[in-house]
């Protein structure tokens, strides 16, 4: 009951675009992570999707991002999770496809993605990242392989399709 509470509670602030972050933190993103299920990537592939990350250091405070998952013509998968320093949160919700990764500060470094059975996994160097769905969002739980440590988590919620 009490899980079921939690799960309406957090998808009611998500439902309208003025509304979206209030009540959402790193926090409440765990829960929500906690729990998703593993997408069904042919739903969410070649698809780029508008969002939000939170982070430890001020973990009520959205930054923007952007998050493209891929499937490649040998069958496997890729993902990356983006963000642009020194924007609004909201800064990728309206834009086109070019735009988006115009503002991304760095090249996107794609990671190959790996399907569990209980996520979809898209590791770096320092970060292994896991991504589920509740509801109609995508959530990524970013942890520090040198520390086991919380890194941050996003949420993604707007989905511009057929992206090559």
């Amino acid at each position: 009951m009490k899980n079921i509470f939690l799960g309406l509670f957090i998808l009611a602030t998500f439902t309208t675009h003025a509304s979206r972050e209030k009540g959402i933190s790193l926090e409440t993103l765990g829960a929500l992570f906690d729990e998703g299920e593993r997408p069904d990537v042919e739903e969410i592939s070649n698809s780029l999707w508008s969002g939000r990350c939170f982070y430890p250091d001020r973990p009520s405070k959205p930054r923007n991002a952007g998050f493209v998952f891929k499937q490649e013509s040998d069958g496997k998968f890729k993902a990356v999770v983006f963000t642009a320093q020194g924007v609004r949160a909201s800064r990728f919700d309206n834009l086109k496809e070019n735009e988006v990764y115009n503002l991304a500060n760095y090249p996107l470094d794609y990671s190959e993605a790996h399907l569990k059975s209980t996520h979809v996994e898209f590791n770096s160097d320092s970060l292994k990242r896991q991504l589920k769905v509740s509801g109609q969002y995508l959530i990524v739980d970013m942890i520090k392989i040198s520390t086991a440590s919380t890194y941050g988590r996003c949420y993604f919620f707007i989905p511009y399709r057929n992206i090559n």
